[in-house]
């Protein structure tokens, strides 16, 4: 069994000195990845479903995974929370990619696809989009 340590740029460990003892210790103790929270606009006063409050500190989840990247050999980065709708699928490619280059392919990135609610809207991330963001990220990858 392998373990992950999820959320290491978020809350109190937002730090730089923080997040670096948090991947640097879970590497030394041998967990298998660590994993980054991400909310870019928290909702004040915190409503369901909102799970954390809105003075939380969440450092940006690329910027936390290149900084993971930097400061770690061998453990894996994770993606572990998202907002496909709140990203340009082009550009969060290229980044993506330039992540995975630089930690020398350590990146894990997972992403769901399911079905929209009646209520949902289509925003400039909507599905062709993300067809064109797995060719660029091919391209991106090799360059």
């Amino acid at each position: 069994m392998n373990y992950g340590f999820f959320g290491f740029n978020a809350g109190a460990l937002s730090t730089p000195d923080s997040m670096e003892r948090v991947v640097v210790i879970a590497e030394k103790l041998g967990f298998e990845s660590v994993w980054t929270a991400e909310h870019v606009v928290l909702i004040d006063p915190q409503q369901d479903p909102s799970p954390i409050p809105a003075e939380s500190n969440t450092v940006d989840t690329i910027a936390s995974l290149a900084f993971a990247g930097a400061k770690t050999e061998r453990i894996k980065l994770g993606t572990g929370i998202l907002l496909l709708p709140q990203r340009d699928p082009i550009v969060l490619a290229k980044e993506l990619a330039g992540v995975d280059v630089l930690s020398k392919g350590r990146l894990l990135f997972g992403l769901r696809s399911h079905p929209p609610a009646a209520t949902d809207t289509p925003t400039a991330s909507s599905t062709p989009t993300w067809q064109n963001a797995s060719r660029t990220w091919a391209s991106t990858a090799s360059s």
